[in-house]
C-alpha cells in the first residue's frame, strides 16, 4: 500500500482513485471466497 500512498502523492486525483479500485476489488474477492468457500 506503500507504494499507492507514494503515488497518490503525485497524481493526488488518479493515484487514490486506482488505490479505490484496487482495495474494492480485493474486498469483493475476499467476501466471494468467504460466502463460497466450495467452487
Amino acid at each position: 500500500m506503500s507504494l499507492g500512498i507514494h503515488y497518490g502523492s503525485k497524481h493526488s486525483e488518479c493515484g487514490t482513485v486506482l488505490q479505490v479500485k484496487l482495495f474494492t476489488m480485493f474486498m469483493y474477492l475476499t467476501i466471494a471466497d468467504i460466502k463460497m468457500p466450495a467452487r
